[in-house]
C-alpha cells in the first residue's frame, strides 16, 4: 500500500509538473501571438462608388473607408491610398494617390473617351498592406462601356469543333461590320507573341485561329468602320472548364472514420459561378444524404461515416444531368471538428478523436484572428468527443478562427466561423415617398445614441436610377459588410458578396457554407516572428528619396547637405544629411499633382560638384483577377440600352457647354477642334491620330519637353517625372527616325525646334509600331512621335548643373468639383434635360453626438425608381449599409 502511494505521489507530482510546464509554454506562445499581432495590425480598405457601372466620359466617384483589423476601427497607422484602374490587359489604365485623414478619403477617376471597353478592376491599397497577400487589397470588377469614341458591339465564343474564336462585330443600330480587315495581336505577359490578319464576312463575323499552348492571354485587335473612325476592342479568352466542378470539402479537412462529420459542397458552372445542384451521398444502393447546394452552388450536411462503407457521389443538375464526383478519403486516425456558430448566444465546438489520439494530453483551443486572441481553453484528450462551449458576447463582428493546438503547440485542426454582433439601429428616411422631377429631396440619416455610448459616425451616400442601372451590376457589388467583414479575410472569389448582408439580415447559415468551402487568412503558429521588421513601412505621405554620388562617379557622396525646395514656396524648403551610402529622403510630403520642386545638393566643404540620383517608388505587382468569374468579353453588347442612354444624356451636357464635343456619338460626327499634328508628321497611323498632341505654342514657359508632358498627363505614368526621364517603355520617333526603350533614355530634346508631338498611347496606336518595330523594341509602350519645324533639329547637347536637380514628382490627387444641380420652381425645361443615371454624390455626411444629421439633392428628368445608399461606420467600428428607394414619376 506505502509503495503503490508513493507511485501515484510520484505520477500526480509528475502530471502537475507536465501541466506547469504545458501552461508556460502555451502562455508564451498566446504572448507571442498577441505581440505578434500588434506588430503586424490588419489594414483594410472599403471604396463607396457612386453607383456600380460606368461608360466612357464618365467620372467614378468614390469614398476611401481605411480601417484597422476585425473591430474595424478607422485606421491612423498609414496616410496615403494608392488607387488603380486596371485594363483586361493587366496594364494600369490610371492611378492616383489618396490622402487618408483617420483613415477617411475621397477621389474620383476620369475616363477618357478612348477607353476601350472591358471588364476593368478597381484595386486600392496601403504601402502597409503590401506586407500581406496581394489577394485582400481591395480590389473589384466594373464594367466599362464605350459610345463615345466607340459605336460597335461585339461578342466572342469559340468555334464549335475548330481551335478558333468567332468574334460577331455590329454597329450600335444593329447592322453588321460587314468585309473589314481586322489587325488582331495577341499578348502573354504584356508581351506580343503573335499577330493575325483577318475579315469580316457578310455578317460581321471574323474567326481568330487560337491554340491552347497560351497560358494567360490577351486578345487585342482593332478594325476602321465605313464612317472612318477606328475601333480598337480587347477580351481575354475564357478557359472554362468542359462540366461543372463538384468540390466536397470535410469540414476541418478530413473525413473521420466513426464519427459524426460535416460536409460542405461546393458546385460551379464552367465559367466559376455557382450553380443549384442536389448532391447524394450513396452507400450501395442508399442514401445516406442528399445536399441541396443553394443559388450560389454551396451547402452542408452532416454525415455518419464508416470506412467499412463503400461510398460514392452524385451529383444532379437542374437540367437533368448527372455527375460521379470523388469522395474525399476516409481517414481511420486524426481529428474531425463541428462548428455551431448559428446560436445567437454561445458558440459551440465539438472536436472528434480516433481512439489512438485520446491519450489525456492537452488540447488547447483558441478563438483568435491573425493571431489577437479573444478566448482560449485547455481541454484533455480524454474521449470520442470533446465539446467547447464559449460566450459571444466577448466576440467581435467578423471572421474568426477556431484553432486547436496538441499539447506540442502545433495546430492538429482550424475553422473560420463568422460571428454577428447587433447593428446600430440606423434610420434613413426621405421627406415624401414619391416625387415629381426636378423635385427636391430631403434625406434624413439618425443613429440611436445612449448616455454611456454616443455613436459619431462617418458616412457617403449615393443615389441612382434603378431603371438605367444593369441588375447585373447591382447583384454582384460588394458593400461596406462584404469588404471589411468578408474580402479581407477570405481567399478567392466571393460571387455576390451583398446577398450575405441584405436589409438587416445578415445570413448565417449562408456565410457558414462559404466558410466551409473557401480558404482563408490566417497566421503560420510555427513561425511568430515577432522581431523582424515589416518590408513595407506604413505610409505617414509621400516620399522623395535618392542618393548624392561624386560628380561623374559611382562613389556615394556621404554626408552632402540635401535641401528641398517646392517653387512655389522656395522659402519653406526642408534640408537633410545623405547617410553614408549617400542616401536621403524627405518623408511626410502632401504636395499636390503637378507640384515642381528643387533639389540641391553639397558637400562638406560646401562644393556642389554631386550628381542627384532620385529613386522612383514601386508599385504593387498586378496579378490575376480574384474575380475573374464576372469578367465580360461583351460590355457594349450587354449595356447598349445604357449606352444608348449615356449619349442622349452627353448630348445635352453639350448643348449647354458642360462636356466637350470632339467625339463620335453612333452615326453623328460632332464638329471637332482642328487636327494640330504637323502635316509632316510619319505617324504609322496618319498624322493627328494620337491619344495627346502638343505644338509649338504649347511648349512656351517650358525648358523641356519632358515637363510639358509630365505637367500635362504625368498623373497617367506612375513614377514619371522624378528625374524628367521617360517612363519606362518610352520609344521616340523623330522625323521618322526610330528610338527605342533603351536608346531614348539618354535623347535630349529642345521644345523650341519642334513643331508637334504626338503622344501614341492606346493600344489602337501603338499596335502600328509595334508591328513595324519588334525586332527593335520588347518593352515598347509609349510611342512619342515628334515632328521638328523645317530645317531645324531637335537633338541638343545640355550640360547638366551639378548639385541640381529640378523635377516634378508624383503628388496626390486634386479632387474635381461633383456636379449638383439645383432646380428652381417651374424651371426651364427646355434649355437642358436632366438625363443622368447617377443623381447624388455626397461623399462627407457626419453624425455628431446629437445622432442626427441630413443631406437633400434634386430628382432628374426621368422617372423611375430611385435608390439612395448610405454607408460608412461610427467610431466603435459598427459599420453601416442602409438602402431607401424612392418614386419620381
Amino acid at each position: 500500500m506505502r509503495l503503490t502511494f508513493i507511485c501515484l505521489t510520484g505520477i500526480i507530482q509528475l502530471w502537475l509538473g507536465i501541466a506547469i510546464t504545458y501552461g508556460q509554454d502555451i502562455d508564451q506562445l498566446l504572448s507571442r501571438s498577441n505581440t505578434y499581432y500588434d506588430r503586424h495590425p490588419q489594414e483594410k480598405l472599403y471604396l463607396h462608388l457612386d453607383k456600380p457601372e460606368y461608360t466612357a466620359g464618365e467620372t467614378v466617384w468614390f469614398k476611401v473607408y481605411g480601417t484597422i483589423g476585425v473591430e474595424n476601427l478607422l485606421s491612423k497607422l498609414s496616410k496615403i491610398v494608392h488607387v488603380e484602374l486596371i485594363n483586361p490587359s493587366l496594364q494600369r489604365a490610371a492611378y492616383i494617390r489618396i490622402p487618408l485623414v483617420n483613415g477617411l478619403g475621397v477621389g474620383d477617376i476620369v475616363l477618357p473617351d478612348t477607353i476601350t471597353e472591358g471588364s476593368y478592376r478597381l484595386r486600392a491599397y496601403t504601402n502597409w498592406m503590401r506586407n500581406s497577400d496581394d489577394e485582400f487589397f481591395y480590389d473589384r470588377t466594373l464594367s466599362i462601356s464605350n459610345g463615345r469614341s466607340d459605336n460597335v458591339t461585339s461578342t466572342v465564343a469559340p468555334v464549335e469543333g475548330k481551335q478558333a474564336y468567332e468574334i460577331t462585330l455590329r454597329r450600335f443600330n444593329g447592322n453588321a461590320v460587314t468585309l473589314v480587315p481586322v489587325d488582331f495581336e495577341i499578348l502573354e505577359n504584356g508581351k506580343t507573341v503573335a499577330n493575325f490578319q483577318s475579315q469580316t464576312d457578310i455578317a460581321g463575323r471574323v474567326h481568330l485561329p487560337w491554340t491552347e499552348s497560351y497560358t494567360n492571354p490577351v486578345v487585342r485587335y482593332r478594325f476602321q468602320t465605313i464612317d472612318g473612325r477606328w475601333i480598337k476592342k480587347m477580351f481575354k479568352p475564357m478557359q472554362a472548364s468542359a462540366k461543372p466542378d463538384v468540390q466536397l470539402l470535410p469540414e476541418g479537412g478530413k473525413l473521420l472514420s466513426g464519427v459524426p462529420n460535416n460536409l460542405g459542397v461546393k458546385v460551379t458552372d464552367t465559367r466559376g459561378l455557382g450553380l443549384q445542384a442536389s448532391l447524394f451521398i450513396l452507400s450501395g444502393q442508399d442514401t445516406l444524404t442528399r445536399i441541396r447546394t443553394n443559388m450560389l452552388g454551396m451547402g452542408s450536411a452532416k454525415l455518419p461515416i464508416d470506412a467499412t462503407q463503400q461510398l460514392r457521389a452524385i451529383a444532379l443538375f437542374e437540367d437533368g444531368s448527372t455527375q460521379e464526383v470523388k469522395m474525399p478519403p476516409i481517414y481511420p486516425s486524426g481529428y474531425s471538428l463541428m462548428v455551431d456558430a448559428l446560436q445567437s448566444s454561445s458558440l459551440s465546438a465539438t472536436l472528434h478523436l480516433s481512439e489512438d489520439l485520446q491519450d489525456g494530453q492537452p488540447l488547447y483551443f483558441i478563438v483568435q484572428h491573425l493571431g489577437k486572441v479573444y478566448h482560449h481553453h485547455m481541454l484533455s484528450a480524454n474521449s470520442t468527443a470533446i465539446h467547447f462551449p464559449i460566450a459571444k458576447d466577448s466576440l467581435p463582428t467578423g471572421v474568426l478562427t477556431l484553432t486547436v493546438l496538441n499539447h506540442k503547440l502545433q495546430p492538429v485542426v482550424e475553422r473560420p466561423f463568422f460571428h454577428s454582433s447587433p447593428k446600430p439601429p440606423l434610420s434613413l428616411q426621405a421627406d415624401k415617398s414619391r416625387y415629381s422631377t426636378r423635385e427636391k429631396v430631403t434625406v434624413d440619416v439618425q443613429i440611436a445614441q445612449t448616455p454611456e455610448q454616443p455613436r459619431i459616425g462617418a458616412f457617403s451616400a449615393s443615389v441612382v436610377n434603378l431603371d438605367k442601372i444593369t441588375k447585373d451590376a447591382f447583384n454582384h457589388a460588394p458593400n461596406v459588410f462584404s469588404s471589411l467583414l468578408l474580402s479581407a479575410d477570405i481567399r478567392g472569389f466571393i460571387e455576390r458578396p451583398s446577398f450575405y448582408f441584405e436589409g438587416d439580415t445578415i445570413k448565417l447559415k449562408e456565410l457558414d457554407n462559404l466558410l466551409l468551402t473557401q480558404g482563408w487568412r490566417n497566421i503560420n503558429w510555427s513561425d511568430l516572428d515577432t522581431a523582424s521588421e515589416a518590408r513595407f513601412a506604413a505610409e505617414q505621405g509621400l516620399q522623395i528619396k535618392g542618393y548624392t554620388r561624386k560628380q561623374g562617379r559611382e562613389t556615394a557622396e556621404a554626408g552632402a547637405t540635401v535641401r528641398l525646395f517646392p517653387v512655389a514656396n522656395i522659402s519653406n524648403y526642408k534640408q537633410t544629411t545623405s547617410d553614408a551610402n549617400g542616401y536621403f529622403a524627405f518623408g511626410g510630403l502632401f504636395s499636390y499633382e503637378g507640384t515642381t520642386y528643387i533639389l540641391n545638393a553639397k558637400d562638406r566643404k560646401g562644393k556642389n560638384k554631386i550628381d542627384i540620383h532620385l529613386e522612383n517608388d514601386t508599385l504593387a505587382m498586378i496579378g490575376n483577377n480574384r474575380n475573374a468569374p464576372l469578367e465580360r468579353n461583351d460590355v457594349n453588347f450587354i449595356s447598349l440600352s445604357q449606352i444608348l442612354a449615356y449619349q442622349r444624356y452627353f448630348k445635352q451636357l453639350q448643348r449647354v457647354g458642360l462636356l466637350d464635343g470632339s467625339i463620335w456619338i453612333d452615326e453623328v460626327t460632332v464638329e471637332a477642334e482642328g487636327n494640330k499634328a504637323s502635316p509632316r508628321s510619319r505617324n504609322l497611323n496618319r498624322p493627328g491620330h494620337a491619344d495627346y498632341i502638343f505644338t509649338s505654342t504649347d511648349f512656351e514657359g517650358y525648358t523641356s519637353l519632358g515637363l510639358l508632358l509630365w505637367d500635362r498627363i504625368g498623373g497617367l505614368f506612375p513614377g514619371w517625372g522624378l528625374s524628367q526621364e521617360w517612363p519606362a517603355g518610352t520609344a521616340v520617333v523623330i522625323n521618322g527616325r526610330f528610338y527605342n526603350s533603351e536608346t531614348s533614355r539618354d535623347l535630349n530634346i529642345d521644345p523650341r525646334a519642334v513643331e508637334s508631338v504626338e503622344v501614341l498611347r492606346s493600344d489602337v496606336y501603338t499596335m502600328a509600331y509595334k508591328a513595324q518595330y519588334s525586332d527593335h523594341d520588347d518593352e515598347m509602350r509609349l510611342v512619342l512621335e515628334i515632328t521638328t519645324k523645317p530645317g531645324q533639329s531637335a537633338l541638343t547637347k545640355v550640360n547638366k548643373p551639378t548639385g541640381r536637380l529640378q523635377f516634378t514628382p508624383p503628388g496626390i490627387h486634386l479632387n474635381t468639383q461633383y456636379f449638383k444641380p439645383a432646380y428652381e420652381v417651374d424651371s426651364d425645361r427646355s434649355k437642358y434635360t436632366d438625363l443622368r443615371t447617377a443623381i447624388h454624390w455626397e461623399p462627407s455626411i457626419v453624425v455628431n453626438a446629437s445622432g442626427k444629421t441630413s443631406f437633400d439633392f434634386f430628382t432628374a428628368d426621368e422617372s423611375g425608381t430611385y435608390r439612395i445608399i448610405l454607408e460608412g461606420l461610427d467610431l466603435n467600428g459598427a459599420l453601416i449599409h442602409k438602402e431607401l428607394d424612392i418614386k419620381v414619376e
